[in-house]
């Protein structure tokens, strides 16, 4: 089933540059995801991730929208079955490429695929990275100087067993050059993956067998996924795991997760480009559990980005809240300068990338429960969280302003017809069919303002209504009606 999104936005204008801060919230009717964005030359973005407002089981899409947040076109792809776009990556005047999950091809299992597609998000070819007997799952990707890709991940066997780390590397037609496989007895996985420029630095999870612990991994590979150096976050009490990763010219940043038997708290690091810790320490940032999720650093401002989860009992949200900071350069300390996405549902942070305007921008993903349902949203919507260089950062409270996901050609066709047009007193509705179709009629704010049946001939009264755009749904159909 294809359904509209509902078009509508949030932005701020806070100076005379125009719209450079902004929050907005994409969706159709089913449960949307944010994993990955990138920033074109242009300073438009496209988005990558899941959805399942494109067809009855979730699909990879691109959602490119421009440097504002404003829709401009949408794209899905994948096979029967579920698909997980984890990663966009740009190839300048050739296209797109998605790294991701899929268990439509092959045999079924959960396997790495990559999608190329044109600047128009026209597929071009998908391939897909099957190991039999296994699953594999893949958390981020990098381009290489030859426009081909490293994935990293986890592959985990079918039967019993633990997940090892898993890379992958292809050429720019998203043919197989290598594949590594790390593993111990535990669990060990990879979260993230920078280009050096002349290797890769790889962040993850790896068990240490004395200790019956995970700690964090930091590894560095060459161009043939070659070890050069490995550490392991291991001087601090507990475990740990690291969830991502960034660099500048002579620093990698780290942040993650620290859980002893009382606590779970965030971890931050930071280390020289050889590996040698400078800085590292775990904090409670509330009074419930917390752990940090994505980092970014950002060189225009000489700031660290981090996005953390924070679970507060003393706040009224039935799951975590999810804050983006500043932190600064040298120690990563906090600086005071933060924001949170905070509905009463779950809010997750896909991925965080500097913009060419010296700010940054954050997608992910947004459950509101309670109150704040969106009644006309299948469960979870995307967001774009986006901060000017000048510190602004955008507002998020009580936000139900939605912005389309699927684009208009994709609705299902009407069958029937409505008329007139616009609209000024009655809107007359005819149906080709004998059996009773439900009707609800939204405002651009997602109220809903009328709910009914309507048989073969029927009409709607617009008299009461102020002039405006108005979201009108038949049975799985949804168009815009003007009351003029």
């Amino acid at each position: 089933m294809r359904f509209l999104g509902f078009i509508i936005f949030f932005s701020c204008f806070f100076n005379s540059f125009g719209q450079d801060t902004f929050y907005k919230l994409y969706s159709g009717n089913g449960f949307d995801k944010g994993e990955g964005i990138v920033q074109l030359p242009d300073s438009s973005y496209v988005l990558t991730g899941s959805s399942g407002s494109f067809a009855e089981h979730n699909q990879t899409y691109l959602l490119a929208v421009d440097k504002a947040g404003n829709y401009m076109w949408s794209k899905s792809y994948g096979g029967p079955e579920s698909d997980l776009g984890k990663r966009v990556l740009h190839i300048p005047n050739s296209g797109y490429l998605i790294a991701g999950i899929s268990n439509s091809y092959g045999q079924g299992d959960f396997d790495a695929f990559l999608i190329k597609t044109d600047l128009n998000g026209q597929e071009e070819w998908i391939k897909n990275y099957e190991v039999p007997n296994s699953w594999e799952k893949i958390n981020d990707a990098t381009l290489t100087l030859d426009s081909g890709v490293v994935m990293v991940g986890e592959i985990l066997p079918m039967s019993n067993g633990n997940s090892d780390i898993y890379l992958i590397r292809t050429d720019k037609n998203g043919d197989t050059l290598w594949t590594k496989r790390w593993g111990t007895e535990g669990n060990e996985f990879a979260t993230s993956i920078v280009n050096k420029g002349t290797g890769f630095i790889i962040s993850g999870q790896w068990y240490i067998s004395d200790s019956t612990l995970v700690k964090g991994l930091l590894l560095e590979i060459d161009g043939d996924g070659n070890e050069i150096w490995r550490d392991t976050i291991t001087d601090i009490d507990g475990s740990y795991s690291i969830t991502d990763i960034s660099i500048s010219n002579s620093k990698i940043y780290v942040v993650g997760r620290n859980e002893t038997p009382t606590k779970i708290r965030g971890y931050f690091g930071v280390f020289d480009l050889n590996g040698n810790l400078l800085n590292q320490y775990s904090q409670n940032m509330s009074d419930g559990k917390n752990e940090c999720r994505q980092v970014v650093y950002n060189a225009t401002l000489d700031k660290v980005v981090v996005s953390y989860h924070l679970l507060n009992p003393g706040t009224y949200q039935d799951d975590y809240d999810l804050v983006y900071a500043y932190f600064d350069s040298q120690f990563l300390y906090w600086m005071n300068q933060s924001n949170s996405v905070s509905n009463e549902g779950r809010d997750e942070v896909g991925q965080i990338i500097p913009t060419s305007d010296g700010g940054f921008i954050g997608v992910g993903f947004s459950h509101s429960t309670g109150s704040s349902a969106f009644t006309f949203n299948g469960g979870s919507h995307i967001y774009l969280f986006k901060v000017s260089a000048s510190n602004v950062f955008p507002f998020t409270e009580n936000v139900v302003l939605m912005n389309q996901l699927v684009s208009l050609n994709e609705v299902e066709t009407f069958n029937g017809r409505y008329y007139p047009n616009p609209v000024r007193e009655k809107l007359f509705i005819e149906i080709n069919t004998q059996n009773e179709q439900t009707y609800q009629l939204f405002d651009l704010f997602g109220n809903q303002l009328q709910k009914g049946t309507i048989t073969k001939q029927s009409e709607i009264d617009f008299v009461e209504l102020p002039k405006g755009i108005y979201l009108l749904k038949v049975g799985n159909s949804t168009f815009k009606v003007i009351k003029d």
